[in-house]
């Protein structure tokens, strides 16, 4: 009996061993949307910590004052392809999922309108940039203007991404975007050993540095979808009748989602510039969470019923609450500290800043997941509406709160923005879309639910 008890526990322990190991083999190498959705989330840790990596090199390389202009030289760029999507992303996944025999023909109307649309883009960007950016050196103002070349890519990129979605090649996917955020840490860190670090020189590597991977990706899902040629009046058609709808949201979350950088960009000094929008990266770590979540969800539930689809998505939201919880602590009563410790002196945070960016994230991570219930069943105008009216809010509070509140008005009129479109977003369900109050809390058949979906088969 004495020699068996030691015996026992060892096979106890070889079991335990075992389950542990399948089970992390499923999680990272199996099949399906929950560990999709994990491994997406994985993945998208390494990018953050890269991210984070190349914000830290390029604050220490730049300063605050420089960080600031880097940030307005390379905004625009970025946020003009982002408000004129026109809804083709999402209404490619959309009409993808619902008639796969469509798909050839979709794709080429969507590249087609992406591509025209993004020259369009480019042009309208270069002709604003000098009203917006006039405060500031004409340096800045000039390479803000170059960098507009990249808009078309810029707008055909996320669609090739959309392709990867509706085909669940999220392994792909983040390979790509593994890559482009590698090549941009290579490229900050090449110009800070060579001693060319400069505001444009690192908006060059923000820019374009990720070009290469994404051109990769836009090959990859062309060969994936094989457009063709064929009904592209009707297929364009289509999208539009979707993506028209859709737009508005894409729009007004794209403003949102950056107004409170803009407005910093056009009414604060650079110094100011640079550190909000190191807060505001710091903060907004908690969007990974969401977007790893988002990315899969979407194309699983598009078609399916009402009630069904209402279920998974305030899963998904319970289960980005339960996660999110840990990291808003930690950032909100330490995050003032660490800023000054990792990105310097010149970079001084407020602790009310923090903790309304970090509300504001939270808050926006639960509505926009909770919007995927209303865009899968055919309903994004209503999402639409509820963006619209969060903008209404944002933007003339923060130009009240702005001038004498300067970082934390700013950061309070985003928040109570978000705040107002949760509560409609929650009203919204029961009294529009007749479905039951979401519930936001994780429960014990949740986990139950969750460790059964990664532990079964494919």
């Amino acid at each position: 009996m004495v020699d068996q008890v030691p015996f026992g526990a060892a096979r106890e322990r070889r079991h335990m061993a075992h389950r542990l190991r399948a089970t992390a083999t499923a999680l990272l190498m199996g099949r399906g949307a929950g560990r999709a959705a994990a491994q997406t989330m994985l993945v998208r840790i390494v990018i953050l910590g890269m991210n984070v990596l190349t914000g830290i090199i390029s604050a220490r390389l730049l300063g605050a004052a420089g960080r600031g202009e880097q940030t307005a030289i390379a905004m625009w760029p970025q946020l003009v392809p982002m408000c004129l999507t026109f809804g083709l992303p999402t209404a490619l996944i959309y009409g993808a999922k619902r008639a796969p025999q469509r798909e050839g023909s979709l794709v080429a109307a969507a590249l087609m309108l992406g591509a025209s649309g993004g020259v369009v883009a480019a042009a309208l960007g270069y002709l604003t940039v000098p009203y917006w950016l006039g405060h500031l050196d004409s340096r800045v103002v000039l390479w803000s203007q170059v960098f507009m070349l990249v808009v078309p890519y810029g707008m055909i990129s996320p669609l090739a991404q959309s392709i990867m979605e509706a085909h669940g090649k999220f392994a792909i996917e983040n390979a790509l975007i593994f890559a482009a955020a590698l090549s941009t840490m290579c490229l900050l860190v090449g110009l800070g050993v060579a001693g060319a670090a400069n505001p444009v020189t690192v908006a060059m590597a923000y820019t374009v540095g990720g070009v290469p991977a994404g051109i990769a990706g836009i090959g990859y899902a062309t060969r994936l979808s094989r457009p063709a040629v064929r009904d592209l009046v009707p297929a364009a058609r289509t999208l539009l009748h979707y993506g028209l709808r859709q737009y508005g949201s894409d729009l007004l979350a794209a403003l949102s989602g950056n107004v409170d950088q803009f407005l910093v960009a056009g009414f604060l000094a650079p110094t100011m510039v640079g550190t909000y929008v190191v807060l505001a990266s710091l903060c907004r770590v908690l969007n990974l969470i969401q977007q790893s979540i988002g990315v899969v969800l979407f194309p699983k539930i598009v078609g399916r019923p009402l009630h069904a689809m209402s279920e998974d998505v305030q899963r998904a939201v319970r289960v980005n609450v339960a996660i999110s919880l840990l990291p808003t602590l930690i950032i909100g009563f330490g995050g003032a500290r660490l800023i000054q410790l990792v990105y310097g002196h010149d970079f001084i945070a407020t602790g009310i800043v923090i903790w309304l960016l970090l509300g504001d994230t939270l808050f926006g991570g639960i509505s926009r997941l909770l919007a995927q219930t209303m865009m899968a069943a055919g309903r994004p105008g209503l999402v639409t509406l509820l963006n619209a009216v969060q903008f209404v809010i944002c933007i003339p509070l923060s130009l009240l709160l702005l001038p004498r509140y300067q970082m934390a008005g700013v950061a309070g009129a985003m928040f109570a923005g978000t705040t107002l479109r949760l509560i409609l977003m929650i009203v919204s369900y029961s009294v529009i879309l007749d479905l039951p109050r979401p519930q936001l809390v994780l429960s014990y058949s949740d986990l139950r639910f969750i460790y059964a979906r990664l532990r079964a088969p494919g």
